[in-house]
């Protein structure tokens, strides 16, 4: 007589996984070109900070800014918002007021490789005081990952 056995399989679990960084999506190099097609510049993204105000750090923003943006590690959305900087000091020191554009009309918004950015930059309130010339501009360029 036989006796035949049976084992139970024992079911391994996945190895829980962690969420994922949802800045993650925009780290890297972008060339910036005006909405013809002419090279501007680069832009680097970049994470900074980890846990609480989790941040962008945007190198050469409009060929003039440093900014550090809160785009916290969990949020799943391709949009980010740099707001409002008053005054934001560009890369030779002079002030201005930098503000972005909503997503409504898709600016800002990362799709694919690709964020087509919309910004106001202004000198209105310092250039007399600095000495430079008066600038504004909406302006709309295209940044593509490389």
């Amino acid at each position: 007589m036989f006796l035949f056995g049976c084992r139970r399989d024992e079911t391994v679990c996945p190895a829980e996984t962690l969420p994922a960084d949802g800045r993650d999506r925009f780290i890297g190099s972008y060339a910036v070109f005006d909405t013809t097609g002419s090279y501007l510049y680069w832009l680097t993204v970049s994470k900074f900070g980890t846990g609480g105000r989790d941040s962008l750090l945007l190198e050469n923003y409009a060929n003039a800014f440093d900014l550090k943006i809160l785009h916290e590690s969990y949020w799943d959305q391709n949009h980010w918002d740099i707001g409002v900087f008053f005054p934001a000091k560009d890369h030779l020191g002079h002030s201005w007021a930098l503000s972005d554009a909503a997503a409504i009309d898709g600016s800002n918004v990362l799709t694919n490789d690709t964020i087509p950015l919309k910004f106001t930059q202004d000198n209105i309130a310092f250039y007399w005081q600095e000495g430079v010339p008066y600038f504004s501009c909406v302006c709309k360029q295209i940044a593509v990952k490389q």
